[in-house]
């Protein structure tokens, strides 16, 4: 019988699942936003099913009905009911709109140090979700709303870090100041990075694939694997978003290292420098419109 692995002596492999065991234990998906996730992933689900989920949580209801009424969608009327709003959006986009309802009541405590503030990650995952849909919808590629969806949770490996090892994260944090990125100092200090304690936890939630393949690579969307070419094209445009996104100064940690594209993100979704640079500025109006949505 072989001795049994310390802290020191575990591999990455090994602190990552004794990682994931303990935060399974303390950590459980809002009972709402899980009914949600199941809605979802259920294909013979329909809008009837998601109003059911929502109306169960009045505050949660108010916050979409909220978003719905915001100038973002510039509806002619206001509507205070929520079968309306699902007429007027579609099943996919109120889903969205649920989710970051739901996603939002994490960050109800704020922390900030010189590196990180959980406001400023909270409007970054909200400005990822927002450009990601923005370019799958200019590369005329379907289900752009997934897009959405994949950027909105793209960093729930970080929310788990700050959660669940917050001195231990401050400790990665510290470490940007010896200009290391964040991936490499939580390597440092935990053995492994917030994309894949992300999708790990994906999986115990249950999520759909397509977004556990977003947690997964939204920094190597190339290696991003599935069924279809489509969940390549999904974590591209979350990938791009998230690098277009820190370049603008919505990023998750404040750092020196400048964020990089993998190979093959531009050509997956079809886009071309001119094209990015249309993107570039459109993306301060689809930001800007969507003001509401950081203050949930």
């Amino acid at each position: 019988m072989g001795d049994i692995p310390t802290a020191a002596t575990k591999t990455p492999k090994q602190r990552l699942q004794g990682f994931v065991e303990q935060l399974s234990e303390v950590s459980t998906l809002p009972s709402v936003l899980a009914k949600i996730m199941t809605v979802i992933d259920d294909p013979g689900t329909g809008s009837a099913d998601l109003k059911a989920v929502v109306e169960c949580d009045p505050a949660l209801t108010s916050r979409v009905l909220k978003l719905v009424n915001s100038a973002y969608f510039g509806l002619r009327n206001s509507t205070s009911n929520l079968q309306n709003a699902i007429s007027l959006l579609g099943f996919n986009a109120v889903r969205n709109l649920a989710v970051t309802a739901s996603v939002s009541n994490v960050f109800k405590d704020e922390f900030e140090n010189e590196y990180y503030s959980r406001k400023g990650l909270w409007e970054h995952m909200v400005s990822v979700a927002l450009c990601a849909r923005m370019m799958v919808r200019r590369s005329r590629l379907a289900q752009f709303e997934d897009a959405y969806l994949g950027g909105l949770l793209h960093d729930i490996g970080t929310v788990m870090f700050d959660q669940h090892a917050h001195g231990e994260f401050c400790n990665a944090l510290r470490m940007l100041q010896l200009e290391r990125d964040l991936r490499a100092c939580e390597h440092a200090v935990f053995g492994f990075d917030h994309t894949q304690l992300g999708a790990v936890m994906a999986g115990v939630w249950k999520f759909p694939d397509l977004i556990i393949q977003c947690i997964r690579w939204h920094h190597q969307s190339h290696r991003a694997t599935g069924q279809s070419r489509h969940i390549r094209q999904i974590a591209a445009a979350v990938e791009l978003s998230d690098f277009l996104c820190t370049q603008k100064g919505a990023g998750a940690v404040r750092t020196k290292v400048k964020p990089h594209l993998s190979p093959y993100v531009l050509s997956d979704l079809k886009i071309d420098r001119s094209d990015l640079r249309v993107l570039w500025a459109e993306m301060d109006k689809e930001l800007a419109a969507a003001r509401d949505w950081f203050k949930l």
